[in-house]
C-alpha cells in the first residue's frame, strides 16, 4: 500500500481555488457516458459531482489569507496483491477510504470545545476512484525504461520522412507486458486501481487549520482555552493506514511488503514516502 500525501501538484497550486486540480481528476469521465461516470465520493454521501466538490472545498477557506494552502492532495495506491485480495472492487476500496479518514483525523489529536475527538466526519474531503495510470518523469521505478525510450523516440521524430528506419527504431522499444512502449504519458499495464483524495486545509465547522504536512511532534498549543497536540506524524498515519487495510479484508501481509520494513530498511527509496 503506498500513501501519499502531495506537497505540490503540477496540475493546480493550492493556495487558490480546486478547479484545476477537480478538472483534471474528471479525466477518466472525459470519453464515457454520462451513466458510466466515476463520482466524488467521501462518508457522508456516495456520489458527488465535480461542480459541487469545487465549490465546496473553495467555499471552505474561513479566515484563510491569499498565499496560505487551501486543500492538499493524497494518493491511495493499492499494491497489484492487495487490489486481487480485494477482487478489484472498488466499493471495498472506498469504504477502506472512508475509514482511512478517521486515521487520518486522529493524527491531529484535535478535540472541539465540548470534548467531541475530530474524526473522518469532520474532515472535508473529496475522494474520486481510477482505474488507469501512466508512465511519468521522476517515477524512480522506471527512470532507465524513460530515459531509453524517450531517446529512441527522438530518433524516430528525426527520422520520420524514413517509413524503414522509424519501423527498426520502434522494435528497439523497451516495452510492457501489454506491449506498449514505456514512454511519459502511455497507459501502465496491469490493474491499476487507486484513489485521489482533495482534503479541505479546514474542517467543516472551520475551527481548525489542519495540515498533514506540519512536521511538528509531541509539541503541544492552545486552541479554545485547551491544550493540544501539534504536528501530523506521517510515518504513523501510513503505518496505520496499511494495519487498517489488513484488518478490514483479513489481508496476510508479507513482513517485507510492509512500509515500516520499507523505512527502517530502505529498500524502495522515496517510493513509499508520504512526505512528497
Amino acid at each position: 500500500m503506498i500513501i501519499k500525501i502531495h506537497k505540490t501538484s503540477a496540475i493546480s497550486s493550492n493556495t487558490g481555488s480546486s478547479s484545476n486540480l477537480i478538472e483534471y481528476l474528471e479525466k477518466e469521465n472525459r470519453d464515457k457516458d454520462i451513466l458510466e461516470h466515476q463520482y466524488f465520493f467521501n462518508n457522508h454521501k456516495d456520489s458527488i459531482d465535480a461542480v459541487t466538490a469545487e465549490r465546496m472545498l473553495d467555499g471552505n477557506k474561513g479566515r484563510l489569507g491569499k498565499d496560505e494552502t487551501k486543500f492538499y492532495m493524497m494518493t491511495v495506491n493499492p499494491s497489484e496483491k492487495e487490489i486481487r485480495h480485494i477482487q478489484g472492487d472498488q466499493d471495498k476500496l472506498k469504504s477502506y477510504v472512508n475509514d482511512l479518514m478517521d486515521k487520518y483525523a486522529d493524527n491531529f489529536n484535535r478535540e472541539y470545545k465540548d470534548g467531541t475527538k475530530l474524526s473522518g466526519k469532520d474532515i472535508m474531503y473529496f475522494a474520486k476512484v481510477e482505474h488507469e495510470r501512466t508512465y511519468k518523469f521522476g517515477d524512480k521505478r522506471f527512470a532507465k525504461e524513460l530515459r531509453y525510450n524517450t531517446a529512441i523516440r527522438k530518433e524516430i521524430v528525426k527520422h520520420s520522412g524514413d517509413k524503414q528506419k522509424v519501423r527498426e527504431l520502434e522494435k528497439q522499444y523497451i516495452r510492457n507486458p501489454e506491449g506498449t512502449p514505456i514512454l511519459e504519458g502511455a497507459k501502465k499495464d496491469g490493474n491499476n486501481l487507486h484513489v485521489h483524495i482533495v482534503v479541505s486545509r479546514y474542517d467543516y465547522k472551520q475551527k481548525f487549520k489542519l495540515s498533514p504536512l506540519a512536521n511538528q511532534r509531541g509539541g503541544k498549543g492552545i486552541l479554545d482555552g485547551k491544550e493540544h497536540s501539534k504536528g501530523f506524524n506521517r510515518d504513523n498515519f501510513v503505518a496505520t493506514g496499511e494495519a487498517l487495510f489488513d484488518k478490514k479484508f483479513g489481508y496476510s501481509r508479507e513482513i517485507r511488503d510492509s512500509y515500516n520494513y520499507r523505512l527502517n530498511y530502505g529498500m524502495i527509496i522515496g517510493a513509499t514516502n508520504p512526505k512528497s
